[in-house]
């Protein structure tokens, strides 16, 4: 693949053994490392928190969420993101926006 200083990927994880899941998150982390900017769109929060170091969250196209995932982590005093997430999708969102 071609050298690029942004990658935009939707839903890269599905249908995927997890060998290959295994492989595609070292190549991601080599590419994060290289300084390659990267935007995954996923249901897999397990693999959003491992890769990624912000993270979006959409709700009918807005914009719920923009932190860091480490942020996150302290405010909800997990590293459990699907649960941060169902935290964060049953409150009211007009305080994020």
């Amino acid at each position: 693949m071609k050298k690029s200083s942004l990658l935009i990927l939707d839903e890269p994880f599905d249908g995927l053994d997890v060998f290959t899941v295994d492989k595609l998150i070292d190549c991601l982390k080599e590419l994060r490392d290289d300084k390659v900017s990267i935007i995954i769109t996923s249901h897999n929060m397990d693999i959003v928190s491992e890769v990624s170091d912000y993270l979006l969250i959409l709700k009918d196209s807005n914009q719920i969420v923009y932190d860091s995932v480490h942020n996150l982590h302290i405010k909800y005093k997990t590293n459990d993101l699907e649960y941060i997430f169902k935290k964060i999708m049953l409150k009211d969102t007009s305080e994020y926006v």
